[in-house]
């Protein structure tokens, strides 16, 4: 499958990283579980306060490392400090980045409870049917 065939997630991401994904300052998004399918574009689900589908990106890839890696080779692209970066990774063995190739934010930000089938805002993330990632693109 092709990452333009891709799955679609809805991930939550807190405001103030939501905010350096749109600006640029950061193009990697941190998870401590990688996807089982191939993903190919994330909606991004900012967290409360702002509790709305703001925009999403498409992946230019997704790599599983040890903490200790991804943070000597993507530092720069994280927008986390070292501190908030390990108390994350916290007794994790494995760090999965998201690397963010195009965003976009959306003219006007989406509530999931206006969306058919009403789904509660993800954990982490979840996976979307194409029809309903359409519908918010």
């Amino acid at each position: 499958m092709s990452r333009k065939d891709g799955v679609v997630l809805l991930l939550s991401i807190k405001p103030k990283f939501a905010s350096k994904i749109y600006d640029g300052s950061k193009n990697i998004e941190l998870r401590r579980v990688r996807p089982a399918r191939d993903v190919g574009r994330v909606l991004i689900y900012e967290t409360a306060p702002i509790k709305r589908v703001t925009g999403w990106f498409t992946l230019r890839w997704i790599r599983s490392l040890s903490p200790s890696r991804a943070w000597a080779k993507y530092r720069k692209h994280l927008g986390v400090s070292r501190k908030t970066f390990r108390a994350y990774y916290q007794a994790c063995h494995t760090a999965v980045l998201f690397a963010v190739l195009r965003v976009r934010r959306l003219g006007s930000a989406i509530r999931l409870c206006s969306l058919p089938g009403a789904m509660r805002p993800p954990q982490s993330y979840k996976y979307l049917e194409r029809k309903l990632a359409k519908a918010i693109r």
